[in-house]
């Protein structure tokens, strides 16, 4: 079983990249080519577990740090800026959504209370957030 040397293997590649807060599978499945595909879930998994990386979409993690009111460990740059680095690395063009525009603007007082990014004409599906905070998209056509 070769889930300790990619368990350090996957922790010297976060060390090695302090600026980037979120992560895809495909990342870390490059950065350890000699692992499993299990072997990789399992040592995600128990990164998970052990509070250095949270979970924020299907293939999706960013680094993780504990919440000041529960302790749980929550997404440590936050949830917006997780995805909207997450939504680059799968080549989408994040921009703020039409409800941030119109606040932005200041055609409207009302602060959206919700997490949308406009994606212009990608398809995407994929669902990203964490805990109840759940991304939305919103298409244009730029």
């Amino acid at each position: 079983m070769k889930t300790p040397k990619t368990r350090q293997e996957i922790i010297a590649f976060l060390a090695s990249r302090p600026r980037e807060n979120a992560f895809l599978r495909a990342e870390f499945a490059r950065a350890v080519p000699q692992a499993s595909p299990s072997a990789l879930t399992r040592v995600l998994a128990a990164l998970v577990r052990d509070g250095v990386l949270v979970r924020v979409g299907y293939g999706a993690y960013a680094r993780a740090k504990p919440s000041r009111w529960t302790g749980r460990f929550v997404p440590a740059a936050g949830i917006d800026e997780s995805v909207k680095e997450i939504l680059l690395k799968l080549g989408v063009d994040p921009r703020p959504n039409s409800a941030i525009r119109d606040y932005n603007a200041g055609r409207t007082t009302q602060v959206p209370a919700w997490l949308a990014y406009d994606v212009g004409r990608a398809r995407i599906v994929r669902k990203l957030g964490f805990g109840k905070r759940v991304v939305n998209y919103e298409t244009s056509r730029r």
